[in-house]
């Protein structure tokens, strides 16, 4: 698996505030990569220092082995796609208008869609479960139902390179295990590089390859799940007792949280 992206010890933040602190990772393509840690650990500032809408304060970030800085906009969009954390439509495009923005960075002129546009919109919207919303304004759906509108969008960009902040937010369990099934297949069967900002320590490390785990601005662990996984790691950084099981059907870790008063009568 080659790097698609390469990160040296960069530090960031906003104004005097620094939120990153000698950061380094790399995301492969064929992996999907998780992200985990607190509220305001750095994960979402992380991923704006990826896409290049924060400039770090120090050390690099190499995209497909060169310079971020080096390249437009557009061929970042041709290379990334992001899921911000949050949907907020201001204009009542339909569903469809909205993932077919997604090929924006490969159209010319007047933006007329091809057939290939048109594939990649079609099988973007059955993989996010949005056929028969196609023609319903944004401004009138559920949280879920924007989040996937967003996640199709991502996928119609056709990018090697995947970036999801909180992907599976507001979404209902079966839409949460259909986006982490897609996100996998992604990885796995088309070769893309997926990095995923996520709170969810059940389906987390159930799918991914890699977790990297944050704490104040810093990553504290990088490895698989079991790797990371840990009470002494998980109490580090949560400040949790939690005790720690494997799935007895994938043999993956998940977490089970101690309520504080039962851990006394214990």
């Amino acid at each position: 698996m080659s790097a698609a992206y390469q990160i040296d010890r960069i530090s960031a933040g906003y104004g005097s505030r620094n939120v990153l602190q000698d950061v380094s990772l790399d995301l492969r393509r064929g992996e999907l990569v998780g992200v985990i840690g607190p509220n305001g650990c750095g994960k979402s500032t992380l991923l704006r220092v990826m896409t290049g809408l924060l400039a770090p304060s120090g050390g690099e970030v190499l995209l497909e082995g060169n310079p971020l800085a080096s390249y437009t906009r557009r061929l970042v969009a041709r290379q990334v796609a992001v899921v911000p954390q949050s949907q907020s439509p201001i204009f009542a495009f339909t569903v469809r208008e909205v993932v077919e923005m997604g090929r924006a960075p490969w159209q010319r002129g007047w933006n007329t869609p091809s057939s290939e546009d048109k594939r990649l919109v079609a099988g973007a919207l059955e993989q996010c479960d949005l056929l028969g919303l196609e023609d319903r304004p944004v401004n009138e759906l559920s949280g879920g139902e924007l989040q996937r509108v967003a996640v199709a969008r991502a996928i119609a960009q056709g990018t090697s390179i995947l970036l999801l902040d909180e992907p599976t937010s507001h979404l209902d369990l079966g839409h949460q295990l259909a986006i982490f099934n897609l996100l996998h297949k992604l990885a796995a069967d088309c070769n893309v590089a997926v990095l995923c900002v996520s709170h969810d320590l059940h389906l987390a490390p159930e799918y991914c390859d890699r977790l990297i785990l944050m704490g104040r601005g810093k990553v504290v662990a990088v490895g698989t799940p079991k790797e990371i996984l840990t009470q002494k790691n998980l109490r580090a950084i949560y400040g949790v007792d939690v005790e720690i099981h494997l799935n007895p059907h994938t043999g993956h870790p998940y977490v089970l949280l101690t309520r504080p008063e039962e851990k006394e009568k214990a």
